[in-house]
Parts: C-alpha cells; sequence; structure tokens
C-alpha cells in the first residue's frame, strides 16, 4: 500500500513538473517572438533586421544598432575582427553602454551572449526594455510597471467587460487590447460592443491585425499563444502593452492638457460666482442701510409722549430684531471677501476689486453712518419724551391755573353784581368805597398772576409744543374776563364816586380788617398756587429735594399763622363795637380765612402724599435700575470671560488647524446658545423701558451695548474660524503640513511684537532675515521688491497680515496656474494653432466647462483658421490680468 502511494506521488510531481516546464516552454516562445518583433521595429530604423534573437547578437552589431536607436546616442567604435574575442569585446563594450544609463545586468555576461545563451540574451533584452520602453512610463507617482498597470485600468474603466489586474491573465481573452484601441480610437474598433468574451483568439487577432495596420505596432505575440496558454508570459505582454502606450502618448498629452484647462477654468467659474454672490449680498445690504438711515434720520414732530414711547419701543424693536440679522450679513460679506482672497492667491489670479462703492472700507464706512444714525434717532426719541412730557405737564397745570382764575374772576363779578350803590347809607358808600379799593386791589393782585401763565405759553412755543395755540387762547380767555371785570369795576367804582359825595363814613377797624384780609387770603392763594406747580423728577434724590423745600414752605407760614390771628382780633374789635360781624369794606370773613388756612394745611397735607407716592415710585424704579444694572453687569463679565477662553484658544499652541476650529465652534456655539443669561438681561431693559426710566445711575451699560459687545465677540470667534479655513485652503492647496502651518504661525508671532495682528516693515524685515531669506545686497531694496509684490493684496499698505505671511512663505512652491502654462495646455488641443475650435473643446471638455469656454471666448481673427474657430489667448491675458 505504502509502495502504491508512494508512487502515486511521484507520478503527480512529475506531471506537476511537466506541466511547469511546459508553461516554462510557452513563455520562451512568447519572449522569443515578442522582443524579436520589438528588437526589429527599432533595428528598422537603422536599416537592419534579426532573425534568431539566439545567435543574431553574437558579434555585438545588432545590439551596438539597436543601442544607438534607442538611447540616441554614438557607442564606441566597434572591432573590425571576426575571432571569439572580438565579438566579446564588442558586446562587452554595448553592456558596458547599458550599464552606464542606470541598468543592472545581474549576472549576464558578454560570453553568453556570443555563445547564444537564449535565457542570458532575453533577460538582457528585457532588461533594455524596461529601462528605455517601460521605466519612463510614470502615472500619478507610481513606478514604471504600476504606472503601466494604472494606465490600463484608468483607460479600460468604462467598459464593464474589462477588469485589468495584470499583464497576464487579463489580457489573455483580448477585450483589454480591443478596448485600449476603442478608447482612443472608436474608429479603429466601431463594433466594440459586439465582441464576446468566449472568442479570444478572434478577439486577439482583432486587435493584433489594427494594431498593425494603422498604429504601427508591430505584432508582437500571437493570438492563438495567448489564447491556448494557461497563463500568458507578462514580460511579452508588458513589451507589447508599453508599444500601445507610446502609441497613444499623444492622446495621453491632449487628455491631461483638457484636464488641466477643465481644472483651471472650473476655479474660474467658482470665482465669478463668489464674486457675483458677494456682490449680491452687499447690494442687498447697503440698500438696506440706506433705507434705514433715512429711517433713522427721521425728525417729524410727535404730538404726544405716548406716541413718542410708541417710536422708542419700534427702535428698540428694531435693535434687538432687524440689526442683529444685518450684522451677520456684514460679518458673511467679510467672511466671502477673506475666502475670495485666499482662492484668488493660490490660483495666482488678479486680485479682487470690488465695484465702486462695495469695499469692505465703503461697507465699515456705511455701517458706521448707520451707528450714528442710530444714535441720534435715539437721542431724537428721547429728547422728544422729555420735551413732551414737559409741554404735557405744563399744559395740565396751564388749565388748572386757567380753571382757577376763571372761576375767580366769575366769583369777583357776580360781588360786583351783587351789591347796591343806590339808597346806601354813607356809612356804606364809604365802605363801599374801601371796600371795592380793597377788591380792585386783590383783582390786581390776581391778575399779577396771568404773567407766569404767560410764562408758561412761552415756554411751550420754545418747546414747539402742538397745542400752543390753545395754551394761547386760555391765556387770552382768562386776560379777557379780567378786562371784563375791570371795566364793571370803574363803572362800578364811578357810582360809589357819585353817592359818596353824599354819604362819608370812614370805619376804620373795618377799613382796617379788609386791608389785612384781603392780602392774607391772597398770600394764601399764591401759597397754594404755587403748590400746583408741575415738578419733573427721576430719581430718588430728586423726590427727597422736592420734600424737603416743602417741609420749608411749610415751616416759612408760621407768620401767616400769627397774621392770622391778629386779623380774627380786629374782626372781634368790630363785633364788640358793631355788635355785629358784618363789614362793608369786605366779603372777607373770618371763617372764610380760617377756612382758606385749613384748605392750605389740607393742600400741604396732599401734596406731601403725593411727594411720598413719587419717591416709592422713584425707589421702585431704583430697584429696576439696579435689578438692570446687576443683569448688565453679569452679561458683560460673562462676554469678558468668553473672550477671555477666545484669547487662550487663539494664544494655545500643539493642536492641528482642524482641533482649533472645533473649538471655536464650540465656543460660537456657546455664545449663540447662551440665551437664559440675555433674556435675563431683556426682561430688566423691558421692565425699565415699560417704567419709562431714561437715566441709570447705576451702570453705565445698556442693552444696545451688550448687544454690540455680545455680536463683536461672536463676529471676531466667525472671522477667526474662517480665517483658520482659509488657512487650511492655502495649506491643503500648497501641501503645508500642519506642524510648517504651525511653525509658519509661531514665527509670525514671535516678530508680531505689539500683537497687533500685523507686521510693520521693520518687523517683516527681521522676520525674512531670521528665517534665512536672502534679500540681496541691499536688503532695503530687497524688502521693498516683496512689498510691493505683496501690496497687491494687502488690505493696508506695507502691513503683513498672518495670512500674507504664510502666502509669501508658500508662494514658491506652487506656480503651475499661470496664463503661460494653460497656454501650453490649450495649444495641446489646439495642435498648436493659436485658435481652437468649439468641436474640439467639446470633445475633450466636460459639457458644462466647455460651455463656460464657448460662451467667454471671443471669435479668432486668425484668416486662416476654420469658420466658428475662438481665440484663446486674449482670454488667458483677460483671466490672469496679462498684458
Amino acid at each position: 500500500m505504502g509502495d502504491r502511494r508512494a508512487s502515486q506521488t511521484d507520478e503527480a510531481a512529475m506531471a506537476s513538473q511537466a506541466a511547469r516546464d511546459e508553461l516554462q516552454r510557452a513563455w520562451t516562445n512568447q519572449q522569443k517572438k515578442s522582443f524579436t518583433l520589438w528588437v526589429n521595429g527599432h533595428l528598422k530604423k537603422a536599416g537592419m533586421k534579426i532573425e534568431d534573437i539566439a545567435t543574431d547578437f553574437h558579434d555585438g552589431k545588432a545590439l551596438q544598432a539597436l543601442l544607438e536607436v534607442i538611447a540616441g546616442e554614438k557607442l564606441p567604435k566597434m572591432e573590425k575582427g571576426k575571432m571569439r574575442v572580438h565579438m566579446v569585446n564588442n558586446v562587452q563594450k554595448c553592456l558596458d553602454f547599458v550599464k552606464t544609463v542606470g541598468v543592472k545586468l545581474h549576472g549576464i555576461g558578454a560570453e553568453e551572449i556570443v555563445d547564444g545563451n537564449l535565457k542570458m540574451i532575453l533577460g538582457m533584452i528585457w532588461t533594455i526594455i524596461l529601462r528605455f520602453a517601460i521605466q519612463d512610463i510614470s502615472v500619478e507617482e507610481l513606478t514604471a510597471k504600476e504606472g503601466l498597470l494604472l494606465w490600463c485600468q484608468k483607460k479600460t474603466q468604462p467598459y464593464n467587460n474589462v477588469n485589468v489586474q495584470n499583464f497576464h491573465m487579463s489580457f489573455k481573452d483580448g477585450l483589454a487590447f480591443c478596448a485600449l484601441i476603442h478608447r482612443h480610437r472608436p474608429d479603429l474598433i466601431p463594433n466594440y460592443s459586439s465582441l464576446k468574451k468566449d472568442n479570444a483568439r478572434e478577439n486577439l487577432q482583432l486587435a493584433f491585425d489594427v494594431a498593425e495596420q494603422h498604429l504601427d505596432i508591430p505584432q508582437m505575440l500571437d493570438a492563438e499563444d495567448i489564447s491556448s496558454c494557461i497563463k500568458p508570459d507578462e514580460r511579452a505582454v508588458m513589451t507589447y502593452v508599453s508599444a500601445y502606450y507610446h502609441a497613444f502618448s499623444s492622446f495621453q498629452q491632449v487628455e491631461l492638457a483638457a484636464k488641466r484647462i477643465a481644472d483651471v477654468f472650473e476655479i474660474s467659474r467658482q470665482i465669478k460666482e463668489a464674486e457675483e454672490e458677494i456682490q449680491a449680498l452687499t447690494n442687498n445690504l447697503l440698500e438696506w442701510i440706506r433705507q434705514t438711515i433715512e429711517r433713522m434720520n427721521n425728525r417729524d414732530p410727535v404730538a404726544t409722549s405716548s406716541d413718542s414711547h410708541g417710536h422708542l419701543n419700534e427702535f428698540r424693536s428694531y435693535q434687538e430684531k432687524e440689526k442683529p440679522p444685518k450684522a451677520e450679513e456684514k460679518g458673511t460679506i467679510e467672511a466671502r471677501h477673506t475666502t475670495l482672497i485666499t482662492k484668488l492667491r493660490i490660483h495666482n489670479r488678479p486680485p479682487y476689486v470690488p465695484p465702486k462703492g462695495q469695499s469692505l472700507q465703503e461697507i465699515d464706512e456705511a455701517w458706521s453712518g448707520l451707528e450714528t444714525a442710530e444714535g441720534g434717532r435715539e437721542d431724537f426719541l428721547l429728547s422728544e419724551i422729555r420735551r413732551l412730557e414737559r409741554c404735557e405737564q405744563l399744559f395740565s397745570t396751564l388749565t388748572e391755573k386757567a380753571n382757577l382764575h376763571s372761576a375767580r374772576v366769575a366769583d369777583n363779578a357776580q360781588v360786583v353784581a351783587s351789591s347796591v350803590v343806590q339808597g346806601s347809607s354813607l356809612a356804606d358808600l364809604v365802605a363801599m368805597k374801601k371796600k371795592h379799593e380793597a377788591f380792585v386791589s386783590e383783582v390786581a393782585a390776581h391778575r399779577q398772576r396771568v404773567s407766569a401763565m404767560e410764562g408758561i405759553v412761552s415756554e411751550l412755543g420754545t418747546l414747539q409744543y402742538s397745542k400752543e395755540g390753545e395754551a394761547s387762547e386760555v391765556v387770552a380767555g382768562v386776560k379777557a374776563a379780567y378786562d371784563n371785570l375791570d371795566n364793571v369795576c370803574q363803572e362800578r367804582f364811578v357810582l360809589i364816586e357819585e353817592e359818596l359825595k353824599k354819604q362819608q363814613h370812614i370805619d376804620e377797624i373795618r377799613l382796617e380788617f379788609a386791608k389785612r384780609a384781603g392780602p392774607f387770603r391772597t398770600s394764601l392763594a399764591n401759597v397754594k398756587e404755587d403748590l400746583l406747580e408741575p415738578y419733573n423728577v427721576h430719581s430718588v434724590a430728586g423726590v427727597e429735594e422736592l420734600i424737603g423745600q416743602l417741609g420749608v414752605r411749610k415751616q416759612n407760614l408760621s407768620g401767616e399763622e400769627a397774621e392770622l390771628q391778629s386779623i380774627a382780633q380786629l374782626n372781634g374789635q368790630v363785633e364788640e363795637l358793631s355788635g355785629s360781624t358784618s363789614n362793608p369794606y369786605t366779603n372777607i370773613t373770618v371763617e372764610d380765612l380760617n377756612k382758606d388756612w385749613s384748605d392750605l394745611q389740607q393742600l400741604f397735607v396732599e401734596h406731601e402724599g403725593k411727594l411720598q407716592a413719587e419717591k416709592e415710585n422713584q425707589q421702585r424704579n431704583d430697584e429696576i435700575r439696579i435689578a438692570f444694572a446687576n443683569q448688565a453687569g453679569s452679561v458683560e463679565q460673562w462676554i469678558v470671560d468668553q473672550r477671555e477662553k477666545f484669547n487662550a484658544q487663539m494664544a494655545s499652541t500643539g493642536s492641528t488647524l482642524e482641533e482649533q476650529i472645533h473649538h471655536l465652534n464650540t465656543l460660537l456655539a456657546e455664545c449663540s446658545n447662551n440665551t437664559e443669561l440675555f433674556d435675563g438681561a431683556e426682561a430688566a431693559h423691558a421692565a425699565v423701558v415699560e417704567a419709562r426710566i431714561i437715566e441709570n445711575p447705576h451702570t453705565k451699560l445698556t442693552m444696545q451695548i451688550l448687544r454690540v459687545h455680545a455680536q463683536q465677540l461672536k463676529t471676531l470667534i466667525s472671522n477667526s474660524i474662517n480665517a483658520i479655513e482659509n488657512q487650511i485652503l492655502v495649506r491643503n492647496a500648497k501641501g503645508i503640513s500642519d506642524d510648517q502651518m504651525e511653525e509658519y504661525k509661531q514665527t509670525f508671532s514671535h516678530f508680531d511684537k505689539d500683537g497687533s495682528g500685523e507686521l510693520d516693515r521693520n518687523e517683516f524685515k527681521a522676520c525674512l532675515l531670521a528665517n534665512g531669506y536672502q534679500l540681496g545686497e541691499n536688503a532695503e531694496e530687497g524688502v521693498d521688491k516683496i512689498l510691493e509684490n505683496l501690496n497687491k493684496t494687502l488690505k493696508e499698505e506695507n502691513c503683513v497680515t498672518l495670512e500674507d505671511f504664510i502666502h509669501f512663505m508658500t508662494s514658491q512652491a506652487t506656480a503651475d496656474d499661470t496664463a503661460e502654462n494653460l497656454e501650453v495646455n490649450f495649444k495641446i488641443l489646439a495642435r498648436e494653432k493659436d485658435y481652437i475650435h468649439p468641436d474640439t473643446l467639446r470633445s475633450e471638455l466636460k459639457e458644462a466647462t466647455a460651455d463656460y469656454l464657448i460662451g467667454n471666448l471671443r471669435p479668432s481673427e486668425d484668416a486662416s483658421a476654420p469658420e466658428g474657430s475662438l481665440d484663446y489667448k486674449a482670454f488667458l491675458q483677460c483671466v490672469f490680468n496679462t498684458e
């Protein structure tokens, strides 16, 4: 049993070895044929040809001719002798030349070639093929073999029935060869879709015939050998495929040129869209600013303080709801500007010049004008509130005084009309005259108080109150009433004088009472009227000052109380002498004076009560002021804390740009989501507005200031995020590592001594010298030259920002995106012509890119150009701003 198994194992091993030997013989035959055809393809340029690759290189002549053709150089002169030694020397000269061009001939000697060692000869030819036909093939920085394989994969990728993974089995069914031809010359295999994977030999033969007849590629492989071989020889297939690569290299060049043009003009399209978007956003923002400034500059007069408060509430609503989104739009525009400038720099495009009136500086100026107009609007509304509140108080006081005077005049007119002159006794007439004089004196004293009302009307005029005319009419009515009373009194006095001639009697005591009672009552009336004067206070201290003044005024009435008692004593004397308290000289009685005194005391109590109520109101307002001050202080401290977090983050090192953006986005989210603290301040502010509180001695902060500080913080963080995004854009575009970017930032910060975020001329010069930059013999001129180039895009002359610095340090790394380089690619597509036809663009570029170019290229003026051709040079000058 054991012998049988051993015998079976030996038979299997022998069969396996036989199969390997058979496969090796097949590979050798394939290499012989493909290498022979490859060699003859080059030797025909020298007028030579070999028949047997094993023997025809023995004297070195054919090998010399082959190397001179493919290397383009002359080899050392061959020895003329025909002896073996001469042959060995000649072959050795060829092998030595091969070594000089970087080819290593492992174990291959001149004797083996002379003796016809087929294995060594095939190895030598393969080494030569690798060096001169395959080594220079490089696709996407891969090795020669990998590059050739990748080229095959990319070219056959659109073909579903082809899957190139190697240089043996992947080419066995012939479809890969047909696909390579069809991809570059579809006219040569128009019926590619009808080819079947099962028809390997027919497919191979079709590809070999087409390549030989139309592409000048000799048939280096045998269709029958390849299709029937278990595993075709890799070297033979690679040799043949490399011929395809070189045959289609012009197609490859055109394809690469088309891709380069497409990439560049895709950037042009994106830049144009970005510019249009910035201009649209800027137009909208500037139009809103213009319209809003017109609104803010409105100074139309307002009728009432209530209307003014309504306008003030509208203004607050504008600050809280309408303006913040516009501030964010402004920040967006600034970020888009920065991103666009970065893209233009990366791709060596001319700097972006905004339309007139749309530069960042002009936007800032417009925004500053808006904020100035806002301040004017707020000042106007607050002054209107104070003015109208004062006017309304004055008008109310005027009305009360007018009513008081009108009632007094009516009472006095009734008194004059009720007294009888005719038929009175002499004593009555004397008394009547004295009484009338006292009455006239009293009326005159009251009339003098009308001037105070005229002063109110004058102040209302100065304050431009809408009811000034009505107030004037009220005062005119009072004066007319007094004029009418004067006339009545004059007529009455004439009657008394006529009757007095008949009767004279003087009652000194009654007259004294009348003379003193009248002024005393007038004095009380004046005090009462003074208490009706309006007051306008906005603080507890102001109310307390009025309370103190009221106490002083009340204390000053002690003398008036003594006068009242003295007058009462006169009335007692009258009653004692006459038995009556009647007084023909006055209608004033002690009861009247006592009542006036009591009323005045009650008025003091009421006035004191009003002041106490106002004090309580101001105390409540003070609580509201303090509540807002506390809330505002908390918000401001939170903003300060967030700014310190931001400064700490910006000062930190060791993190990647992406990590920095993550941290800043987290901080920005905190700023946007912390609504609870701001809601508390807004609620406290709403309480201030509702209470009509204008001044707050407990804080200089306002809700507007807090909103501006918060928005400034968010704008600062957003701008920093945008700046880092642009750094990432520059880093990725120019291949800068995170370590390099951090090194640039640290270098910049080291020389930015004042922390301004910019390097002045001297700081920039020191930075260049410290980094080993050669400024030439004249360092100052070297710096000037660099700044002159940088100033094309600098925001402020000779002030170098971090972004400018990074751009300068990396500007030498990428210089491909230029008009000159792009013109080279256009010339490839245009077959070295200065014009190009739309059909060429459509055949080589994507539809959108082709349409963009066709729409922007102007017709060619070259008389030799076919109809419809386009001039691409002028367009390149426009895109890259060249002459």
